[in-house]
């Protein structure tokens, strides 16, 4: 096997290093697609899983795991986008693969103020989709006008609970992040050939409904597996988002962190006070 950026700290045994995206620039090689200077972008398979993660100094991944950043990308805004970024455009990648078209009508998109619903919302905003905000709770108008969407919902409506085995067509298609019944919501809820993504499962991983929604108005249901997606569509997200799918990342939700502030980071995270992103520099 093949990799790259090979210079490693040696660490306690058992200590795990967390991230599952990065951006390295390849500092020693045995590869013949990446040589030393490089700019790659790694993100999802086994990092900061199984293997070490980003929060590094120096890294060493297979070769099979590095994407090529495009040449009108930097390292800040492909860290910006980061293992969410990619996994929303490849959501919005999915739902025009699979013949979703503005002329359709809205599409709805759940967690819309999180990581990877809020880049969702900006991708489709740009590539002229009319796009619902479906949050926990009803945002600010300023909030939901930065993501790009025209309007919003909350989980009175997204997280339908009147078992209810089919709903009033709401929304043309949706992109969820949630899992479980938002998911569940999203589907039946959608109009005829409609498609719904899925990614998360932060709400559940059981998916609890009948096949009405699948045989008597055609919806589809996408999978979205951004660990193991195939390189050649992995290349071709990274560029989209490099070139027609760029968005302008509001400043206020970009935080800038070093390692040594990384634990800060983290705590307002698990105390449900962060917002944004945070891009960590090394």
């Amino acid at each position: 096997m093949h990799y790259q950026a090979l210079a490693t700290k040696v660490l306690p045994e058992n200590t795990h290093t967390p991230r599952a995206s990065m951006l390295q620039v390849v500092e020693e090689s045995h590869s013949e697609l990446f040589a030393v200077g490089d700019p790659v972008i790694v993100t999802s398979y086994e990092l900061g899983m199984n293997h070490p993660g980003g929060f590094a100094e120096y890294i060493q991944v297979p070769d099979s795991w590095a994407v090529a950043m495009p040449k009108n990308m930097n390292a800040y805004t492909a860290m910006s986008y980061g293992t969410a970024g990619f996994t929303a455009a490849l959501s919005v990648f999915r739902l025009l693969h699979n013949g979703q078209t503005p002329a359709m009508g809205p599409v709805a998109v759940t967690g819309a103020l999180g990581g990877v619903g809020s880049i969702a919302c900006q991708i489709l905003n740009k590539i002229g989709f009319e796009v619902i905000a479906a949050n926990y709770e009803m945002a600010s108008h300023k909030d939901i006008e930065k993501i790009g969407a025209q309007s919003q919902i909350d989980r009175s409506i997204s997280d339908d609970q009147s078992g209810r085995p089919m709903l009033k067509a709401q929304w043309a298609g949706a992109i969820d992040v949630v899992g479980g019944n938002t998911l569940t919501t999203m589907i039946k809820g959608c109009q005829p050939l409609g498609n719904v993504t899925t990614c998360g499962n932060i709400g559940s991983g059981d998916l609890e409904m009948t096949v009405y929604p699948f045989i008597l108005r055609g919806v589809s249901l996408l999978g979205i597996d951004s660990q193991n997606c195939p390189m050649d569509i992995r290349q071709k997200v990274w560029n989209l988002l490099a070139s027609d799918w760029s968005i302008d990342f509001d400043p206020d939700l970009i935080h800038e962190s070093s390692l040594e502030t990384l634990q800060d980071r983290i705590n307002l995270m698990l105390e449900k006070k962060s917002k944004g992103r945070v891009v960590v520099k090394i």
